[in-house]
């Protein structure tokens, strides 16, 4: 075997990276330099930012100052809170919406916020059922207590919804027609369907104020003979059209709608009771009630109940289970046989919706008086 030769590097080569590492000496060390160099700059933008900053934030609280906001009187601001407020529904007691997120901007909005009757005239509270929050059970929750502080200022009331249980429905009994002066519209719900006959005990009497205009019952009735100002409303809604819909007998229907002179819309479901005798309410007219929203539930109900009625004025009218209607009762004058000569003689009637059969959820969105 012959021995592996030694590989011997050139002095030609050697001399070359000796030259070559001498030559970048001074390139890395200006490197060096230039990194330093800026690495000092960069430390001094950094300052200068950091200062620039301090200085902007110090000129805007101070150009704050000078904004035309804070220069406008306070009946505009309190007119442009006022627009703030939710359109379609009542204010939430929330700090992401008017009025509580105006009290979050600054001292001076807070104090024009608080002090603005209107920004706190409506307001949305839920309420849940004790049954269900075990917190609630345990501190003894009372929604009476809520109830009466809501009543304390009832001279304030001008559209209200209640959707309460039986148990506290005696706070309202302490309410006199003086104390909802500036009522227009109220609305009384029981808390579900299985409660619907909640509302034949409440005290209705307190709305007998003159104000009333618009009333919404969707539970058991027994109020055809209470105090309210029934010759007042131009509103009456007794039916929410919904297989568990509340019944009105159609001979206390006629007695209230007797009443109703100047009403204009009503929603309401119909049933014949054994007991009643129509015969003893003479025929009457409604001469504004332009829409009309019926649910017949027994037979020969409506022919009863339509032949009572004159309405000159009608425009809209929905009416389920039609078959069992003759629909000429329903013109201010007799005499016609049949559908089309009906509808002949009311010029006014736009809008004509009959039903056989309970409508499906699509079909009663549609009804909306």
């Amino acid at each position: 075997m012959s021995a592996t030769k030694p590989t011997i590097v050139s002095d030609s080569f050697g001399h070359r990276v000796h030259q070559y590492t001498r030559f970048l000496e001074g390139p890395l060390k200006d490197l060096t330099n230039v990194t330093e160099e800026i690495s000092r700059l960069q430390s001094m933008i950094d300052d200068a930012v950091n200062r620039r900053e301090k200085l902007q934030h110090f000129i805007d609280a101070h150009l704050a100052l000078l904004s035309p906001a804070r220069r406008l009187p306070e009946d505009i601001v309190r007119i442009l809170f006022t627009a703030m407020l939710p359109s379609t529904r009542n204010a939430t007691i929330s700090s992401d919406e008017a009025p509580l997120l105006l009290c979050r901007v600054c001292k001076s909005w807070q104090a024009v916020a608080l002090s603005t009757p209107q920004l706190w005239a409506s307001f949305h509270i839920v309420v849940p059922p004790p049954s269900k929050f075990e917190r609630l059970v345990t501190l003894n929750w009372d929604v009476s207590l809520l109830l009466e502080i809501f009543t304390s200022v009832s001279h304030r009331w001008k559209n209200v919804q209640l959707t309460l249980p039986n148990t506290v429905a005696h706070v309202l009994g302490g309410l006199t027609s003086d104390d909802i002066s500036q009522l227009r519209s109220i609305g009384l719900c029981p808390p579900s369907p299985d409660e619907r006959n909640i509302l034949s005990s409440w005290p209705f009497d307190f709305l007998a104020t003159k104000n009333l205009r618009r009333v919404t019952f969707t539970g058991t009735y027994s109020f055809a003979n209470s105090a309210i100002s029934w010759g007042t409303l131009t509103h009456l809604d007794m039916c929410d059209f919904r297989p568990t819909a509340p019944i009105v007998p159609f001979g206390r229907a006629l007695a209230i709608l007797a009443q109703c002179t100047a009403l204009q819309t009503c929603k309401l479901a119909l049933e014949e009771a054994a007991e009643e005798n129509s015969a003893i309410i003479r025929p009457f007219i409604l001469p504004q009630l332009s829409r009309l929203a019926v649910m017949c539930l027994t037979d020969n109900v409506g022919p009863h109940f339509f032949s009572h009625i004159s309405l000159p004025e009608l425009r809209s009218f929905y009416l389920e289970d039609a078959h069992i209607v003759d629909l000429t009762r329903l013109i201010p004058h007799q005499g016609c046989e049949n559908l089309l000569a009906s509808l002949a003689e009311v010029p006014l009637l736009e809008v004509l919706i009959l039903f056989t059969e309970p409508p499906y959820k699509e079909q009663t969105e549609e009804i909306n008086i």
